[in-house]
C-alpha cells in the first residue's frame, strides 16, 4: 500500500453497473455516458437520438431528438446534471439530465470527436 501525500486526493469508488441493452432499434454501443450514481446510461444514436436508459431495469425511460448530427462524443459533469453532446458537425449540445432537455447549443469549427470536462 502506497502513503498518500497531502497533495493527493483519495480515489473514489464507483457503484458497478452492468448495461445490457435489448431493443429491436439500432443503438450503437458509443457514445454513453452514466450518472455518477449508476441509475442512468445516455446513450447517442448517430440519428442524433439520445436515450436515456434506467440501468436497473434495463428499459429506455426516455428520449431526447435533434441532439446533434452524428454523435461521435459525449461527456457528464462530476455531478451528473449535464451531459455534452458533440456531433461530426461540430455542433455540441449541452442536457440537462433532470428534465432530459437541450439546454444550450455551441459548436466548433471541427468534428468533436472527443469531449472532457475539468473539475
Amino acid at each position: 500500500m502506497r502513503a498518500q501525500t497531502s497533495n493527493q486526493k483519495p480515489a473514489t469508488t464507483c457503484p458497478p453497473v452492468q448495461l445490457i441493452i435489448r431493443t429491436s432499434k439500432r443503438i450503437p454501443g458509443p457514445p454513453i455516458v452514466i450518472t455518477p450514481d449508476g441509475t442512468r446510461a445516455y446513450v447517442a444514436g448517430y440519428t442524433g437520438i439520445v436515450s436515456v436508459i434506467d440501468t436497473k431495469t434495463n428499459t429506455v425511460v426516455g428520449t431526447i431528438s435533434a441532439v446533434v448530427h452524428e454523435p461521435h462524443a459525449m461527456a457528464m459533469t462530476a455531478d451528473g446534471t449535464r451531459v455534452y453532446v458533440g456531433g461530426y458537425l461540430g455542433d455540441i449540445a449541452v442536457i440537462d439530465t433532470a428534465s432530459n432537455t437541450i439546454v444550450d447549443r455551441t459548436g466548433v469549427s471541427v468534428t468533436a470527436t472527443a469531449i472532457a470536462i475539468g473539475p
